[in-house]
């Protein structure tokens, strides 16, 4: 079964802006909370004392895979692609140059890799899986300037 995990930046003054994995539970509105929500380090109890406040634009979910390293791949990651060899990549049109950077996103009720490329191809996890490798460089939050099509 695929663990059901969250990873939102902290928005609190101890947090310095880290990173925290858990479970997301949203705040119900409350004036001047606009975009907070807790990460929890356990998902049962509401009132934890381990429950970091996050920025809710910033909370992604866990996609259940790792990069070649063994890093979780969280929804707003950016990964850096390489082709394994001949398959899917092969019908692009004009064809991608390798390494081609892609963001993780949910959409069309499925994982897909949006490339970052002038021509913007999707391609959902399990067919891009099987024909390229991918590692971790960023995300959209922290590393904005990963996001601009190089020419």
């Amino acid at each position: 079964m695929k663990e059901i995990l969250f990873r939102g930046k902290r928005v609190d003054t101890i947090g310095n802006g880290e990173w925290i994995e858990g479970y997301y539970a949203a705040e119900p509105y409350v004036e001047n909370t606009y975009n907070r929500g807790y990460i929890l380090e356990n998902e049962k109890d509401l009132y934890a004392k381990k429950a970091y406040f996050v920025d809710s634009r910033t909370v992604g979910q866990y996609t259940g895979l790792t990069d070649k390293s063994g890093k979780k791949i969280f929804e707003g990651d950016i990964l850096s692609i390489a082709q394994k060899g001949n398959g899917i990549g092969d019908y692009f049109y004009p064809p991608l140059k390798y390494p081609s950077n892609a963001i993780v996103k949910w959409d069309k009720c499925s994982w897909m890799w949006e490339i970052i490329a002038e021509q913007r191809y999707y391609l959902t996890f399990p067919d891009a899986w099987c024909h390229f490798e991918c590692k971790i460089i960023g995300n959209i939050h922290d590393n904005p300037e990963l996001l601009e099509v190089e020419k």
